[in-house]
């Protein structure tokens, strides 16, 4: 009798390197935007959006994954003609509060502040003549925010954190986990895509939930520092 054959699965295509091309150009906005892309609830967001989605509907997913305006994941980051600008992230963001007419031509301007946020007035008026006029109320409103944040610090229980910038090498990692992740396989096979043959399962599970934070929430601390490029040691 002959003996039973086990068919092997065939193992999973390799990551696509093209999609790392620049990446030690790329600022920490950008390293949010990938991030951002690869966060699987926004795909699927972008992906039930019909073709003629009201601009009410795109601002919705944009308000859900902190976009101050909607681009879709399949976007390129920036385009050379303009078409398509980078994106824009509620953290780095200062919102404009701008006063409005009402229908009776009267000036009003609603403020909706959320927990953890602060509104400021700065006075343009009084600074058209004077640039040092609008440095003191930069400096005058850094204090404020300063004292504002110190006490919601104190009010979560948090201490305060000295800033610091990740390094090229993790976030890169972190992007290929992401990528192995989206390829169906097993773990193992997720482990041997990242780092090569004969890595163990473990090493791979051990470093994905950190990935999967930054593609949900992390992003927003990369996009915040914005320009800076991350660190290469």
């Amino acid at each position: 009798m002959a003996a039973r054959q086990i068919r092997k699965s065939p193992p999973p295509p390799p990551l696509d390197e093209r999609r790392y091309d620049g990446h030690a150009e790329w600022n920490n906005k950008r390293w949010a935007w990938e991030f951002l892309c690869r966060n699987v609830k926004f795909r699927e967001a972008c992906d039930a959006l019909a073709h003629d989605a009201t601009p009410r509907q795109r601002r919705a997913i944009a308000k859900k994954f902190h976009l101050a305006r909607f681009k879709h994941y399949n976007d390129p980051y920036e385009s050379d003609d303009g078409t398509s600008p980078p994106p824009m992230f509620r953290s780095k963001a200062v919102v404009p509060i701008r006063p409005k007419r009402s229908d009776d031509k009267s000036w009003f301007q609603p403020v909706n502040i959320r927990p953890g946020q602060i509104a400021i007035r700065f006075d343009l008026g009084l600074a058209v003549q004077d640039d040092l006029i609008l440095k003191g109320q930069i400096d005058a409103a850094a204090a404020v925010l300063e004292r504002q944040l110190s006490k919601f610090r104190k009010a979560k229980g948090i201490s305060e954190k000295a800033g610091r910038n990740r390094k090229r090498a993790q976030v890169l990692l972190q992007l290929r986990i992401l990528d192995a992740l989206a390829i169906e396989a097993t773990h193992a096979h997720h482990a041997n895509l990242v780092w090569g043959p004969d890595t163990s399962e473990k090493k791979f599970v051990d470093a994905m939930k950190s990935a999967l934070d930054m593609a949900q929430e992390g992003y927003l601390s990369l996009a915040a520092i914005g320009n800076k490029v991350p660190t290469v040691k």
